[in-house]
């Protein structure tokens, strides 16, 4: 089984089985501190994961058990039209992935028995028999087709989120909320929705003085993520000032070639992120909720391109650019030097990023009671 040898004193009391959605690797970061914490509490953990996922993972918790699990695998189009028709086209592909992976779910809990499943986003993941918890910033989908696609979405997902036990939201409720709308307590009867407060990997940069660097950090499904370094590496050349890019991909092709001022880093764990953006001037991301609560963590003024096509990043990126707490560009009109000229009126969000600590001891706390 486990090996918590990593956690002196630890002992065998409970099993948690944890999941979360390869779409991006935001789901899968954000687990990061949920998993450490459940381990301080002395719960066993099996992670149930992709080969891409476990690879991130493992460089964290190298001691524990990854269950092969299948993905999502889901492509983007060039254009934003393109990646909207894309999802379209994927949804039966997506319906397929959901169902298939409750059917692995069943098998993967007649052989470990956990007392709890945690799901990060994948609805297919949960039991009928066992405590299952669904994380999600999204109780209102927004899917980029507009506001009657939207509710047809809501009204699904809405019905399969109801088979967990209870929803945890990364987010605050009201005006610190940094998800606006998407994370807003749905109207009608739901389940027990508690709302554990914006979660983050990164430690906070209490002893770092900036580098005075530009890092852009690049995440997110092909083609988009290979279409936005194109776009930006000719760019970071062309500032007068030092650049680091992560590229978010071992992957060589097309890869960004370094210069005088440009440091290229294709896949960086924790800590070496951690350091790379607490030594950064500002950060150049895609507005994944994941980044945008690793940013409010560490105190960081950002420019979010939001992936053309993909809704929840062009709300996300709409709502914190009218509250002034970001710089916001277009992927295919970027002009990197005029976006950073904008930052000095960004005014960096703050939120108390330890709650989730709080559901996680109530939850142990159930167990043993």
């Amino acid at each position: 089984m486990v090996n918590n040898a990593k956690y002196p004193g630890a002992t065998k009391k409970h099993l948690a089985l944890i999941s979360p959605l390869d779409w991006g690797l935001g789901h899968t970061t954000r687990c990061i501190p949920i998993i450490k914490e459940l381990l301080e509490q002395n719960i066993e953990i099996v992670i149930a994961c992709n080969s891409g996922q476990k690879q991130l993972l493992a460089r964290d918790f190298p001691e524990l058990e990854y269950i092969p699990l299948t993905g999502y695998n889901l492509k983007y189009g060039i254009h934003r039209s393109g990646t909207l028709s894309r999802l379209v086209l994927q949804i039966p592909k997506i319906l397929i992935a959901i169902k298939r992976e409750n059917l692995q779910l069943k098998r993967i809990i007649t052989r470990y028995k956990p007392d709890f499943i945690i799901s990060d986003n994948r609805y297919g993941f949960f039991s009928s028999t066992i405590p299952s918890i669904f994380i999600t910033h999204q109780l209102n989908i927004r899917s980029g087709f507009g506001a009657t696609a939207d509710r047809f979405i809501r009204k699904i997902t809405h019905v399969m989120i109801k088979r967990f036990t209870a929803v945890w939201v990364p987010d605050n409720q009201g005006i610190r909320s940094l998800a606006g709308e998407l994370s807003k307590l749905p109207g009608t009867r739901f389940l027990p929705i508690r709302y554990i407060g914006p979660i983050s990997r990164l430690q906070p940069c209490r002893s770092f003085t900036s580098g005075g660097y530009i890092l852009a950090v690049l995440s997110g499904p092909e083609p988009q993520r290979s279409i936005l370094e194109a776009i930006l590496v000719p760019q970071l050349h062309a500032l007068n000032r030092p650049a680091v890019l992560v590229r978010g991909t071992s992957n060589q092709t097309r890869a960004a070639t370094p210069g005088k001022n440009l440091r290229v880093v294709d896949l960086a764990g924790t800590a070496e992120l951690n350091d790379l953006m607490c030594g950064a001037a500002l950060v150049v991301c895609r507005p994944g909720y994941t980044s945008v609560m690793d940013l409010v963590k560490l105190e960081k003024k950002a420019i979010f391109i939001p992936t053309p096509g993909q809704g929840e990043q062009e709300y996300l990126a709409a709502f914190l650019g009218n509250a002034k707490k970001a710089v916001i560009a277009e992927q295919e009109s970027l002009n990197l030097a005029e976006a950073i000229s904008k930052t000095s009126s960004v005014t960096v969000a703050s939120a108390n990023m330890e709650l989730y600590k709080e559901a996680i001891h109530d939850l142990v706390h159930s167990l043993n009671n």
